[in-house]
């Protein structure tokens, strides 16, 4: 069974990529939609509570921690809104756009939104990649030439799409955590921390760039395997170095 030694070896492979790309994008939904990535000081010395890409919750929030046009107005609670930064969904809230969503907090949240389907795909791929590879290590043959081509292209597909998105989610966490403690966002800076929902997608960002190292690395093999077997000098106990 020496022969079946490289095909063991991309399938593990593609499975551990397959795996970790399926929990990476999991998570990364899951910390992108839950609300808390930036999060106050839990006292009641601060008036922010928490802040995530649809959320934000304050208590007595008042001038001038929460910009507004009287002061005796305040915002107390959860306010939520849609993606689009023209529809809100609570009006009492519609005055502190400009606030709580300058620039690089739009930016930074469509990065972590344009990694979510990109993450979504290539999970899809490399599912369907660990497929034909495990079909493949269990069957008495190596595959058609064909076969072996199309796994070879969906695994290097498979590979960019996760550097893409581990790109994305590294430069969106880079980007929030150099901007989220600027004085001119959410009061008391200095007290808040990140929250939970950060520290998801941190992980989903590396197990993305896990997934991409062993995608491309059985992309590699799958390659120099087929290139290998049509090369009569070459026998798979060579290819394993036996």
């Amino acid at each position: 069974m020496a022969k079946y030694g490289f095909t063991w070896a991309v399938s593990t492979l593609t499975m551990t990529a397959g795996i970790l790309t399926v929990i990476s994008f999991i998570i990364h939904l899951a910390g992108f939609s839950c609300p808390e990535w930036w999060v106050g000081p839990g006292d009641n010395k601060s008036p922010f509570i928490s802040i995530g890409w649809h959320e934000a919750c304050f208590e007595d929030c008042r001038n001038p921690y929460c910009p507004n046009s009287h002061y005796t107005s305040f915002y107390d609670g959860c306010y939520k809104w849609t993606f689009n930064p023209w529809l809100w969904d609570d009006d009492r809230i519609r005055e502190l756009q400009d606030w709580l969503m300058p620039d690089w907090y739009v930016l930074n949240r469509n990065l972590v939104i344009v990694g979510l389907p990109l993450g979504g795909l290539s999970a899809a791929i490399m599912m369907l990649c660990t497929c034909f590879v495990l079909g493949e290590r269990d069957s008495s043959s190596l595959g058609s030439g064909t076969k072996d081509v199309a796994i070879e292209v969906l695994l290097y597909i498979s590979s960019f799409l996760l550097l893409s998105s581990g790109i994305m989610c590294l430069v969106g966490v880079v980007m929030f955590y150099s901007n989220s403690s600027r004085l001119t966002w959410m009061p008391m800076p200095e007290k808040n921390h990140f929250g939970y929902s950060y520290w998801m997608v941190v992980a989903s960002t590396v197990m993305y760039i896990l997934a991409f190292f062993c995608s491309l690395t059985a992309a590699v093999f799958k390659t120099l395997r087929r290139g290998m077997q049509k090369d009569p000098r070459y026998s798979e106990e060579m290819m394993l170095g036996r």
